[in-house]
């Protein structure tokens, strides 16, 4: 009787993130030593995300549907030409002309059988079955259509107008609105989405103004002898309209017949004012870098407004049409930094932070309870963390300091310095359950402790602190992804640091990606129907969607993951290696590339030979497996199968792909089956 050899079996969850510290003996399995594009997931694992794509409000490319049609040409049909429907008179540009079909998409109308159909009007063929949506039955030529129909729609979607770089992009109430120079760089411009792409937004004026009553509101007709104007916004800064001694600025619009004076005008209703001069054009100086909120200090409905700075102007409110310069008081009154906390607007400048009244965001006066704090240092971030009904708190971080704000106002605002050594750079705080940031010495969470002080710091890179050093002094911009539990930095080399942040009390660790593009301000915020969107600007004037569509704007989605060397828990036992199961879920459609190496990919070790094999699972079918190239085309892909042939120490498995159409998928895990055998000797 033959006696079998016994085959241990061994389950390798992919896990953990980027480890370049720890020694080849000592790291993780599971963990990863190199790779691009692939994030840590939510539920374990490292999934190639999706792409971005560029956007102005207009039919987003991944939104593109195609159709596909039986005709019998007679003339000469190619990509990019429009058809048109002589009996329906219904349209479409074509993508792709395969034998006796036609494949087209931006449908206008719906073709009929029969009908001739025309390109620049004359006759090419006759329609001879009626379209289908998405009518190509292989997976791998379907999704070649999708993009050939993204591509379509991608090509009529703008720059934001202007020259040089986004200087700012933020979603409020629904709607994307962008910041950028104009064309000759001599002011800033804002911008907003519509349905037919950028449209610039009027800021219209400013007048100043003293002891109006109270009859003096939005929307009256403003009259100083033939001159009229509508007023926008009543902008009180010090005193109030009930006791008629008050000053603050009119924001007007639709002015005619002249100009404004110095001197006694009225408004609508018995308005009754003292304007102090001309009105003034609201204009944004070039080159500023926005931060935004969208904040409600009224409590009502409509009084839900988005507030922006920008270190170069005056920090401002908007609410989807008026446009509002807040003036603090300040000798050079342009703040970097914004956030709300309290019912208080907060902004920074240089080393000071400024805090308005009590839901009064106009209102920067001492005796209605704004105040002025000293950080000693440069502000770089303000960052609201989680309260309590009696008392809330702040952090307050400069470039090298930290503290926390206690309290409700300036009646009761007790600043607690938190570390002296520890701050964050610019423009990567962000709160994400806890505050996150990088600091000098890496990724750092602020998290809640019974300790004194309340909060403390922790390192949470360390793994990859070599990294982290090489990117010192080239963050740009961070974002959260609250769906993913992630944290991003982006880096002007186009590289984007991902932090998976915590599932129970595991770390999902760290990934980079890389966008091919650099990324000049971002934005991440829920929707009006509740999804979270995200959108950046970058250096050649566009705004693009993140985490959308199949590529990056078009181009190839290249990635890769190396997993960690895995010794079985005997880094000095040679195995010999039979199989290995790969657990990968793959959303759609994917094509990749799987290379295995055995004892740190020692050459005298002879590859496996190649394998074809078919497996069925999760509702689709594994199609083919070459050598180094394994292509899925089915909704879900379970466990397949790889035979190995080689004997080490120890094994890994390289993943790679390249491609502008596949949908993300997700490396779960790997289980390898092999035999043990001696001692290295």
């Amino acid at each position: 009787m033959i006696r079998m050899p016994n085959v241990t079996p061994e389950y390798i969850p992919l896990i953990g993130g980027l480890d370049q510290v720890s020694s080849a003996t000592a790291i993780k399995p599971g963990a990863i030593i190199d790779s691009q594009n692939y994030e840590p997931w939510l539920n374990g694992g490292y999934r190639r995300p999706f792409g971005h794509e560029r956007f102005d409000g207009r039919t987003s490319p991944s939104s593109a549907t195609y159709y596909k049609m039986a005709i019998s040409l007679t003339g000469s049909l190619t990509a990019g030409d429009t058809i048109t429907g002589v009996t329906s008179a219904a349209t479409g540009v074509v993508i792709a002309v395969p034998s006796g079909y036609a494949v087209f998409t931006k449908a206008s109308g719906t073709f009929v059988a029969g009908e001739t159909i025309n390109v620049s009007g004359s006759p090419v063929g006759t329609v001879t079955t009626a379209a289908a949506l998405s009518g190509e039955s292989d997976m791998a030529t379907h999704v070649s259509y999708v993009n050939l129909a993204a591509d379509q729609y991608r090509a009529d979607i703008a720059a934001v107008p202007g020259s040089g770089s986004v200087l700012g992009v933020w979603m409020y109430n629904g709607t994307v609105y962008a910041f950028r120079n104009n064309a000759g760089g001599t002011a800033a411009v804002m911008h907003k989405s519509t349905a037919s792409g950028w449209s610039a937004i009027t800021l219209g004026e400013e007048v100043s103004f003293s002891n109006a009553n109270t009859s003096v509101g939005d929307g009256d007709t403003l009259t100083q002898g033939g001159v009229t104007a509508t007023i926008a916004r009543v902008v009180v800064q010090t005193g109030t309209l009930a006791s008629g001694v008050n000053t603050g600025r009119l924001i007007i619009t639709g002015r005619s017949g002249g100009n404004y004076a110095a001197g006694a005008a009225s408004s609508t209703g018995g308005g009754a004012l003292t304007l102090s001069g001309a009105e003034s054009a609201i204009t944004l100086v070039k080159d500023g870098r926005y931060e935004f909120i969208n904040y409600n200090f009224g409590g009502a409905s409509g009084t839900y407004r988005m507030y922006g700075c920008d270190g170069k102007n005056r920090a401002f409110e908007f609410d989807g049409t008026t446009f509002v310069p807040i003036t603090t008081g300040m000798t050079t009154d342009t703040p970097k930094f914004i956030t709300a906390h309290r019912n208080h607007l907060f902004l920074a400048f240089g080393s000071s932070v400024q805090h308005s009244s009590i839901g009064a965001p106009y209102m920067y006066s001492l005796v209605t309870g704004a105040n002025e704090i000293a950080m000693g240092d440069t502000v770089t971030a303000m960052l609201p963390l989680a309260g309590s009904e009696t008392g809330g708190a702040m952090a307050l971080l400069t470039r090298n300091t930290s503290a926390i704000l206690y309290g409700t106002s300036s009646a009761d605002w007790a600043l607690i310095p938190l570390s002296l050594e520890a701050g964050a750079v610019a423009y990567t705080g962000q709160v994400i359950g806890d505050a996150i940031m990088l600091d000098d010495r890496g990724v750092r969470r602020l998290s809640a402790t019974q300790a004194y002080g309340n909060y403390e710091f922790g390192t949470l890179s360390g793994l990859i602190q070599d990294k982290i050093d090489d990117l010192r002094g080239h963050a740009v911009a961070s974002c959260v992804i609250r769906s993913k539990n992630q944290y991003r930095i982006f880096f002007d080399d186009n590289s984007v640091m991902v932090y998976g942040g915590i599932r129970g009390k595991q770390s999902l660790g760290f990934t980079f990606l890389n966008y091919g593009k650099p990324v000049t301000c971002i934005a991440s915020l829920e929707d009006t129907d509740g999804t979270e969107r995200m959108f950046f600007g970058s250096s050649d004037g566009f705004v693009y969607e993140d985490n959308k569509g199949t590529s990056f704007d078009g181009s190839a989605i290249e990635y890769w993951a190396r997993i960690a060397f895995n010794h079985s828990k005997s880094p000095t036992l040679r195995k010999n290696y039979k199989l290995a199961f790969l657990d990968v879920d793959a959303d759609e459609y994917a094509s990749i590339s799987v290379s295995p190496e055995i004892a740190f990919g020692d050459p005298n070790i002879q590859p496996a030979s190649a394998v074809d094999k078919e497996v069925l699972g999760g509702g689709g079918y594994w199609d083919q497996l070459y050598w180094e190239t394994f292509v899925w085309d089915s909704p879900f892909i379970q466990n397949p199968r790889i035979k190995l042939r080689g004997t080490g120490k120890n094994i890994n498995f390289l993943f790679y792909g390249n491609s502008e159409v596949e949908q993300p998928h997700t490396l779960q895990g790997v289980q390898l089956h092999y035999i043990m055998r001696r001692l290295e000797r």
